[in-house]
């Protein structure tokens, strides 16, 4: 897997994303910060209802008050019978699949890292980022001063990431 930088095409006002990176960014505390680095963040509501499914784990409070607050904006989810969201049940959780459906609507870049969800979303010519994408933007732009202060946060939680996806990572963060 490549890191890849976080570049919204022109004209996209929107990125749509998916619960583990929501819950990955709650966790290193960039949660605030995501519509400065990513623009307007949209998520269906089976990916909110993922985020928000047990009280007290990691990431929840924070999602919850920016749903609240509108700086997360909930987008009603597709009908199940709806052909897409049928064919990608198979495949994929619940809430990736409506995430991928309306990024796909919307032609939005979408905010997902799990690799089954992003080569999904890839065969649909969706633009896809990830979490990884969103520390590297943040120490660029003076958020964060170090990328891997908040990579090992992350694998406290159980976030894995691949030893060549962390060293590139740490390698394009100057770090």
């Amino acid at each position: 897997m490549t890191l890849k930088t976080l570049d919204k095409p022109s004209g996209t006002s929107q990125i749509i994303a998916d619960s583990s990176p929501l819950i990955a960014l709650a966790i290193s505390g960039l949660f605030t910060h995501l519509p400065d680095l990513c623009g307007e963040v949209w998520v269906p509501q089976q990916v909110l209802n993922e985020c928000l499914a047990k009280e007290g784990v990691p990431g929840f409070a924070e999602i919850q008050k920016l749903a609240k607050d509108g700086i997360i904006h909930v987008h009603s989810d597709f009908p199940e019978s709806d052909e897409m969201i049928k064919g990608l049940s198979h495949l994929l959780d619940p809430g990736e699949a409506q995430a991928i459906k309306l990024a796909l609507m919307y032609q939005s870049v979408l905010l997902i890292d799990e690799k089954s969800g992003r080569s999904t979303a890839k065969s649909f010519g969706i633009s896809v980022t990830g979490s990884l994408a969103v520390l590297l933007k943040a120490k660029k732009t003076g958020v964060i001063p170090s990328v891997k202060s908040v990579v090992e946060k992350l694998q406290l939680h159980n976030y894995r990431y691949s030893k060549a996806l962390t060293a590139q990572l740490l390698e394009k963060a100057g770090e």
